[in-house]
């Protein structure tokens, strides 16, 4: 039995799922909260797939994150002919060399507008 003396929260997250686990001191540890979800990669290629089926725009803005789904996505939402822009922080989240962004079609820049 694991004797820990302070809570735990331990989040894994991976390419399909994030996993959550909320460990309480005294309670065994099979008894502990557990969490399976979609990871935030598998939720953001769903957005994606939404606003190509919707001939829409995508505008990326924030932080790298493991491209995953978001790559197959965005090369789906650029093969149809739909813009995607992004931040440079949110397109490093498929490439470190934003010249490829450009040879893929998307835009990068530090302050493009956001449309809904």
């Amino acid at each position: 039995m694991i004797d820990l003396k302070t809570p735990l929260l331990a989040i894994d997250v991976g390419r399909g799922t994030q996993d959550i686990l909320v460990y309480e001191p005294g309670r065994p540890i099979e008894n502990s909260i557990k969490l399976v979800l979609p990871s935030p990669t598998v939720v953001a290629a769903e957005r994606i797939r939404q606003a190509t089926r919707a001939g829409r725009p995508v505008f990326l803005d924030g932080f790298l994150m493991g491209g995953g789904a978001n790559t197959g996505a965005i090369r789906k939402h650029l093969a149809q002919g739909l813009p995607v822009y992004a931040t440079p922080g949110a397109a490093g989240t498929f490439t470190t060399i934003l010249s490829v962004c450009g040879r893929w079609g998307s835009r990068s820049g530090p302050q493009l507008p956001m449309t809904r």
